[in-house]
């Protein structure tokens, strides 16, 4: 019986280890990083076209907006805007995100949506770092997988 108690013991260990090892992987995998200058140019052109009111958050240098909502689609052609690419340095929406109808097929490194999540017929399939939507998520016609 000795015996059998420590092999548990060590099968635990191992176990445990293998598991704090995976998620420091996970970790590094999702590293975060800020745009680069070009990108940082290109978004805030395009922030200033929606007229979308943002700062940076001074730890990650992510960005964070008061809402989000493309009313205007012909902005993304014209910036050549991709909304995958874009929303890997977004961390935080303080209001409502409309996503309604948009190519988008994950949200990155978002973390909070403070007010409504609209996503009816959008191309989401992936909610990436998403926690928290404060008030209501909409996601008729979508195909969200993980």
């Amino acid at each position: 019986m000795p015996n059998d108690a420590a092999a548990e013991e060590i099968e635990t260990e191992e176990s445990s280890e293998k598991s704090v090892s995976s998620e420091s992987k996970r970790a590094e995998s999702q590293q975060i990083t800020s745009p680069t200058p070009q990108q940082q140019k290109e978004f805030e052109a395009f922030f200033g076209d929606l007229k979308i009111k943002y700062k940076k958050d001074k730890k990650t240098g992510l960005y964070i907006f008061d809402k989000f909502g493309l009313s205007d689609k012909d902005l993304l052609r014209k910036h050549k805007i991709n909304l995958d690419t874009l929303f890997k340095y977004i961390k935080e929406i303080k209001g409502n995100a409309d996503f309604c109808n948009t190519d988008i097929t994950s949200l990155g490194n978002l973390e909070k949506i403070g007010g409504y999540g609209w996503f009816m017929s959008s191309k989401i399939k992936d909610l990436g770092n998403l926690k928290e939507i404060g008030t209501v998520g909409h996601f008729c016609n979508t195909d969200i997988t993980s």
